[in-house]
C-alpha cells in the first residue's frame, strides 16, 4: 500500500520530518535591489565629498613665496626693507615689515605696501621706516598676506 500524503511511515520513536520548503524564485530578490540602492549611496556620498573638497582647495589662498633682499638703517636714521614677492595665483599681496632695535627687539617702526602681484610671477616690494637717534641697527620682520 502506497504512503498517505507521498511520505513513507515513520519508526515509533522518530520525530516527523518536515516536508521540504518549496522553492521560491522571487523571495531574494529585493533584499538584492537593497544593497544595490545601499551601494548607490555609498558611491554618490564618496563622490561628493571629492567633489567638495576639491572646491574648497581651488578656492583656498595662493601659495606665496617672500624675499627680502634688503634691510638697512641709514646714519639718518631713514629704514628701508625691500624684497620679492610671487604667486601662484594673481593677487594683491599685502607686505607688512616690523623694524625692530638690535639687541633689545625692541619695536621701532612698522610699514606696509600693497603689491599686485600676477600669477606666477615675481614682483618687488619695498617699505620705508623712521628711527630715532639712539638706534644704530635693526632686523626687519616681513610677513605677505593676500
Amino acid at each position: 500500500m502506497p504512503p498517505v500524503g507521498g511520505f513513507p511511515p515513520q519508526a515509533p520513536g522518530v520525530p516527523p520530518t518536515q516536508p521540504p520548503a518549496p522553492a521560491s524564485g522571487t523571495g531574494g530578490g529585493s533584499s538584492k535591489a537593497g544593497v544595490v540602492i545601499a551601494l548607490l549611496v555609498v558611491a554618490l556620498l564618496i563622490v561628493g565629498g571629492v567633489v567638495a573638497a576639491l572646491l574648497v582647495l581651488r578656492s583656498s589662498s595662493p601659495e606665496l613665496t617672500l624675499t627680502i633682499e634688503t634691510c638697512e638703517i641709514a646714519a639718518d636714521g631713514a629704514l628701508s626693507a625691500s624684497g620679492t614677492v610671487s604667486s601662484s595665483a594673481a593677487a594683491d599681496v599685502e607686505v607688512d615689515v616690523t623694524f625692530s632695535g638690535l639687541p633689545d627687539g625692541e619695536l621701532v617702526d612698522r610699514g606696509q605696501q600693497t603689491v599686485p602681484v600676477p600669477a606666477d610671477a615675481a614682483q618687488r616690494w619695498q617699505v620705508s621706516g623712521v628711527a630715532g637717534d639712539e638706534v644704530q641697527r635693526v632686523t626687519c620682520d616681513v610677513t605677505a598676506d593676500d
